[in-house]
């Protein structure tokens, strides 16, 4: 069976909700491997990205048949490795955005300038 983002976050829009979401699904997914036999969703984030976490390890629950405490690890590495690709992809445009507004930025400093 192949690993695959869990729907709920694939399908969000929000990607500032889904960057905090994979976040604290992420460390649930590490806490059990490390052997941590608790796989709630902190108190720590928002309402809405703990309700997304939430629902997105009922998903992996779901596909796994299993509880999160239950898979092998090198399941668990594998949804945290795919969770990690998206999150880069979520973080890229915002990156782009803040170096194409940086470099706009410099230009107008170099003209000021001189």
């Amino acid at each position: 069976m192949t690993i695959q983002v869990p729907l709920s976050l694939a399908k969000t829009k929000d990607s500032a909700l889904v960057m905090e979401a994979i976040y604290f699904v992420v460390r649930v997914l590490g806490n059990s491997i490390r052997g941590y036999q608790h796989s709630e969703v902190s108190t720590e984030p928002s309402p809405k990205a703990r309700r997304l976490a939430a629902k997105a390890l009922k998903e992996i629950e779901a596909a796994e048949k299993a509880p999160i405490t239950r898979i092998r690890d090198n399941r668990l590495e594998a949804y945290i490795s795919v969770l990690d690709t998206l999150l880069a992809e979520l973080a890229l445009p915002v990156s782009e955005t803040l170096l194409d507004d940086a470099e706009k930025m410099l230009q107008e400093m170099r003209a000021h300038s001189t």
